[in-house]
C-alpha cells in the first residue's frame, strides 16, 4: 500500500479511470471507459469542487445496468487489490448528454456517490482529471504538428483486474492539435485502439525547462477517444464507435490503428449544469 505522496507522475493517472461494465437491454455485454474529472476551476475559490466521470454516450446507450470497480483506501493509504465493485441500474438514465446532440459525451455526477461512500464509511480513492491542464490558446500554439501521447484505457475490456488498472497505450497525433479535422473539434491520433477503448482520456507529457533551465514535466488533457477507422477485408474504410461489445460478429473488421479523438474543451460545456 502506499501513501498519495509516494505515487509516481503516470501512476496518479492509473487512478483517474475506471472499467465501465453493462449489461445491455438485448442480453449484451459491453465495456468502455469512464475517466474522473474536476469540473471546477480551483483559481476560483467560489466554485465547490465538482467530479464528474465522463464517458461516451454510445458506451452506454441500452444500458440496463453498469458497474464500476473503484479502489479502496484504507487508514489513508492506496490499497490496489481492495476494490469496491459499484452496480448501478437503469444506468443509462443517470447520464446526463452533453448539450450538443451531436457531441459522443455523457457526464454521470459523481457527488451522490461520494456522499454514498462516505455514509457507509467507505473511503476511496481515484484521480479527477483537473480541466486546468486542457490547454489553452497560448499553449496549444507552442504545440507541433506531431507530439507524443499517451491514452487510458480498457481495450478489449483487459484490465489488470487485480489491481484495478487501465492499460497505458502510447502513440502520436496524426493530424496538427492546432487545427480541427474535417472542421470538427477532433484530431486523429495514432495508436492501437480496439474496442473498449471509447471513452479513454489522451494526455499530452512533454518536458519542459524553467527560466533557469531546470526541467520539470508537463501534461496536457488534449481529448477522449470516441472512435477509430477500420477496414473490411476487401479494403473498404469504415469509421467504427467503439465500445468492446460480447457477441458474434459477422462481417471482419480490422483496426488500422488510428483513432478519433474530441478535443477535451467540449468537456468545459458541461460545467453549466453546476456553475453559472
Amino acid at each position: 500500500m502506499k501513501e498519495i505522496t509516494e505515487l509516481s507522475f503516470h501512476e496518479i493517472f492509473s487512478h483517474s479511470t475506471t472499467r465501465l461494465e453493462c449489461e445491455l437491454k438485448n442480453g449484451g455485454i459491453s465495456t468502455g471507459t469512464g475517466f474522473f474529472v474536476f469540473l471546477n476551476d480551483f483559481k476560483n475559490k467560489n466554485e465547490e469542487p465538482r467530479v464528474a466521470l465522463i464517458t461516451n454516450k454510445h458506451v452506454i446507450k441500452g444500458a440496463k445496468t453498469g458497474r464500476l470497480t473503484l479502489t479502496e483506501k484504507k487508514e489513508g493509504k492506496i490499497d490496489n487489490t481492495h476494490h469496491f465493485n459499484l452496480p448501478h441500474d437503469d444506468f443509462e438514465s443517470a447520464w446526463l448528454p452533453h448539450p450538443d446532440n451531436s457531441i459522443d459525451l455523457c457526464m454521470l455526477n459523481f457527488k451522490p456517490y461520494e456522499i454514498l461512500f462516505e455514509g457507509k464509511g467507505i473511503e476511496l480513492f481515484y484521480f479527477p482529471i483537473p480541466i486546468g491542464i486542457i490547454p489553452d490558446k497560448k499553449t496549444i500554439e507552442s504545440f507541433d504538428t506531431l507530439e507524443e501521447v499517451i491514452m487510458i484505457g480498457y481495450p478489449n475490456g483487459i484490465w489488470d483486474s487485480y489491481n484495478n488498472k487501465p492499460i497505458f497505450r502510447k502513440g502520436v497525433t496524426a493530424t496538427d492539435f492546432r487545427l480541427n479535422y474535417n472542421n470538427k473539434k477532433e484530431f486523429l491520433i495514432d495508436i492501437a485502439v480496439f474496442g473498449g477503448s471509447s471513452g479513454s482520456p489522451v494526455l499530452l507529457t512533454r518536458v519542459a525547462y524553467d527560466e533557469n533551465k531546470n526541467p520539470h514535466r508537463e501534461v496536457y488533457f488534449l481529448g477522449i477517444l470516441y472512435a477509430g477507422f477500420q477496414h473490411r477485408a476487401n479494403g473498404e474504410i469504415k469509421i467504427v464507435e467503439i465500445p468492446q461489445t460480447h457477441k458474434t460478429l459477422i462481417e471482419t473488421l480490422i483496426p488500422n490503428n488510428l483513432g478519433i479523438v474530441i478535443k477535451s474543451n467540449r468537456i468545459i460545456d458541461f460545467r453549466n449544469l453546476f456553475y453559472k
